[in-house]
């Protein structure tokens, strides 16, 4: 939850009447869309997280329904939309996504929203574009649809409606630039800053960073290996077999669908050829399309002909359809067992996770962590996803909590430290930790609870 946590920090900083600080040391990139929700949730003080879940789930719920209705009209009835919803709701991926980053979600569901209107009717022309420029406030690969889809509407236009259509296109990335001119100067500050900040990121873990850009056939295993996550390698697989048979048996129906697909995942391998951070999370919107694919695929077959019409080698495909979508229901069943043990080991995550962000706050509410979190002028924490839930916790800012380094020494200060319970269970993604991860030798334990240790020298 590291994106949502900065963007209940930044929230936060707009309702105090004060410019974001996207400057802070291993801050990620900011989004607008991301910023703005973090807003409503930072309204509701300590129950922020409570806020930014109620709309997570939205979201969520949001995107299976979205999902649910692409299928239905993509397959010709409620099977393959009943199909396509459950393999995105049962998708650990998906859900893990909802927690960390609810808001690349949301921007999932309005793309598939999009895709849905386009399908329903043909050159749906500015209700596509508006609801793909919101989405391009949080993923930038909304913009290449954008563009890509004025191309298609623009032939048979006039010119005037051309150029209003081509303001909706722009929309996304003009209202993102404009963001960043405001709040830091730069209309470009994001994309040079998620450059230079991975850099960093990767740095502090000890890793090897970006030097030299990654070539092509590596970016390929990265994405295959992204979508397999997400899908699971069974419907992955079935996903392609059932974009075949689309392709013979519906054509005019998956067309959107195929363009969503091909152009986010190639936006996607441009940013790994870039340099760029390739998360999983961001290939959401074309796996949503594969999960369309592969439920056509699995039962579509049942509302067509009983006869398969066509000649040569369509027909032989559209015979043999049953068959495979037979096995393709059964790839699905097999799936059960390991989605299910991950969404519980999820569920128990996400209970730690809500209990240390509890323990957190009550540290401040006692004796002496209070004084000591209030009073020491720098708190030292051993990763960075722990700055912005202390700041949000303690109502400090941001810059001064600080990852403590290998190496490095403090003369005053607090240094916050997880429980081997959180270390474990990998809560806020602690096992990766970005500095000191034991208690340096001249900081003394003032407080502690189940979660956290809080230790101090030379103040409180």
């Amino acid at each position: 939850m590291f994106d949502s946590a900065w963007a209940v920090v930044w929230g936060g900083q707009v309702l105090d009447g004060h410019i974001p600080d996207y400057g802070v040391d291993g801050a990620p990139t900011p989004h607008p869309l991301a910023t703005l929700f973090g807003t409503v949730a930072a309204l509701g003080g300590d129950s922020a997280y409570v806020v930014l879940s109620a709309i997570a789930v939205t979201a969520l719920a949001a995107l299976v329904v979205l999902v649910y209705l692409l299928g239905r009209e993509t397959g010709g009835s409620w099977r393959p939309g009943l199909i396509a919803a459950l393999v995105v709701a049962t998708s650990y991926t998906v859900l893990a996504g909802t927690i960390t980053s609810g808001f690349d979600v949301m921007a999932t569901a309005l793309v598939v929203a999009a895709a849905l209107l386009e399908v329903r009717r043909a050159r749906c022309g500015a209700p596509v574009l508006v609801l793909l420029a919101v989405a391009g406030l949080q993923r930038p690969e909304a913009w290449l649809l954008s563009g890509a889809y004025w191309l298609y509407l623009a032939p048979p236009l006039d010119w005037a409606r051309r150029l209003r259509l081509a303001a909706l296109a722009a929309a996304g990335p003009a209202l993102w630039m404009t963001a960043d001119l405001v709040v830091t100067g730069d209309p470009l500050y994001s994309f040079l800053h998620t450059s230079e900040s991975f850099g960093v990121h990767v740095a502090a873990v000890g890793q090897h960073a970006a030097a030299s850009k990654p070539g092509p056939g590596e970016v390929t295993n990265v994405t295959t290996d992204s979508l397999r996550t997400i899908l699971r390698m069974p419907i992955l697989l079935g996903s392609l077999l059932g974009l075949a048979i689309s392709t013979v048996g519906l054509r005019s129906r998956v067309r959107a669908l195929a363009v969503v697909f091909a152009i986010w995942v190639v936006a996607f391998m441009g940013l790994g050829l870039a340099g760029l951070p390739m998360a999983n999370r961001f290939l959401l919107a074309p796996a949503a399309m594969l999960a369309v694919f592969y439920a056509v695929g699995a039962v579509g077959w049942i509302d067509r002909p009983a006869t398969p019409r066509g000649a040569g080698a369509e027909r032989w495909i559209l015979a043999a359809w049953p068959a495979g979508g037979l096995l393709l229901l059964a790839a699905l069943l097999a799936t059960v067992p390991s989605q299910a043990n991950g969404i519980a080991d999820l569920r128990a995550r996400v209970s730690l996770n809500r209990h240390g962000i509890s323990d957190l706050r009550a540290l401040r509410r006692g004796h002496p962590g209070a004084s000591v979190l209030d009073g020491c002028p720098r708190i030292y924490v051993t990763s960075n996803e722990v700055v912005p839930l202390l700041s949000h916790a303690i109502d400090r800012p941001p810059n001064q909590i600080a990852v403590l380094a290998r190496g490095e020494r403090s003369s005053t200060g607090a240094f916050l430290t997880p429980t081997r319970r959180l270390v474990r269970a990998d809560a806020f993604s602690l096992r990766r930790p970005h500095g000191v991860t034991r208690l340096p030798s001249d900081f003394s334990v003032v407080a502690a609870n189940a979660s956290w240790s809080l230790s101090a020298k030379g103040c409180g």
